[in-house]
């Protein structure tokens, strides 16, 4: 890999202390990226859709994200493990993304630009998504993952991370393109 994302005091165990259960390396070029992510999407199950500008139509075409993917080398792959009482704990599974979004928010402070941050699902940020008009917060968007029509489970074994760690768990990835 050639240079970290992070800043130059910030270590892998920082990534660790910060919550982050595992990572992982890869190159953009072994990057999956599919249309049948992006039509998901446009079934628009998680009810983004049109809605926030993590989400498609608002983060571009397919060819604009690739492209946008292509300007970086390197992937830096992480995601947070919450556990679960069961498989149908979704309150659990809601403590987990909310955790997740605090943790991508402080990750933004280590990384050292240029990268892209591209996370698990809507940022969250706001309480609600000022989309269409412009974003309250544009340096610290995060777009989901598969927005850009990228297989999650795919980028997770390239970086040599499991996608499903364990029974009762529930995992979010996020990647950093640098």
């Amino acid at each position: 890999m050639s240079k970290r994302p992070f800043k130059d005091d910030i270590t892998e165990q920082d990534l660790f202390d910060l919550g982050i259960n595992q990572i992982g390396y890869t190159k953009t070029s072994k990057i999956v990226f599919s249309e049948d992510v992006r039509a998901i999407c446009e079934k628009n199950q998680c009810g983004n859709y049109g809605r926030s500008w993590t989400c498609p139509p608002a983060v571009g075409t397919l060819d604009e994200c690739i492209a946008r993917i292509m300007k970086y080398d390197d992937v830096l792959v992480y995601s947070v493990v919450t556990e679960l009482e069961d498989s149908f704990d979704f309150e659990g599974m809601q403590r987990g993304s909310d955790r997740f979004v605090k943790i991508t928010e402080q990750l933004f402070g280590m990384l050292e630009k240029p990268y892209l941050l591209l996370s698990s699902a809507a940022c969250g940020r706001c309480s609600a998504c000022n989309y269409p008009n412009p974003c309250r917060f544009p340096e610290k968007l995060s777009p989901a993952v598969e927005s850009y029509g990228i297989y999650v489970y795919k980028i997770a074994e390239t970086a040599g991370i499991p996608y499903r760690l364990r029974p009762n768990t529930v995992s979010y990835f996020g990647i950093v393109c640098y």
